[in-house]
């Protein structure tokens, strides 16, 4: 009866790890067709973050002011936000403890940084697809590479693609 009882536990753990791995592939592919196609996106935490208050706050006409020093739930001074297109020296001059380094291509970074040390930090990437931007993305228009805490404030609205374009506020 042991032997029994041992040999069932062991087919049922093989069946129960042959359906979780196949329907996870199986996910996983869909994931990547719907992805591939810009059905979905794969969105970061500040995004998600922005959407929401976005969302949140919204007029009738579908805009709202995000005050990013409210939204971000830590402590920062000010945030750093470059990409391929902008010089690595200029950052560098910055004294930020970071590895800062040369982006292959189609990168952005954001960095928030409090005492020269980074608390927070996420890159986008669109290497997959280097001509096809993201769906329903977050795009801060922000002319400067530093922008302070308390000059965060964003104006937020749609685009005609779904996109949330934050435009801030001088």
């Amino acid at each position: 009866m042991g032997f029994i009882r041992i040999f069932n536990k062991i087919i049922k753990w093989i069946l129960i790890t042959f359906v979780t791995l196949i329907s996870t592939f199986f996910l996983l592919i869909v994931s990547m067709y719907l992805y591939s196609m810009g059905i979905i996106t794969i969105k970061n935490e500040t995004d998600y973050l922005v959407l929401w208050e976005w969302w949140w706050n919204k007029d009738s006409n579908g805009e709202s002011i995000i005050d990013l020093a409210e939204v971000m739930p830590f402590e920062w001074d000010y945030f750093v936000r470059y990409s391929t297109s902008d010089n690595l020296e200029e950052i560098k001059k910055l004294n930020i403890e970071t590895d800062i380094h040369e982006f292959s291509c189609h990168k952005i970074r954001m960095m928030f940084v409090r005492d020269s040390k980074v608390v927070f930090d996420e890159v986008w990437s669109w290497e997959l697809h280097p001509y096809i931007y993201p769906k329903g993305a977050v795009y801060f228009k922000v002319k400067d590479l530093i922008v302070k805490k308390k000059e965060a404030k964003f104006r937020a609205s749609k685009n005609k693609d779904g996109d949330l374009i934050l435009e801030k506020i001088e």
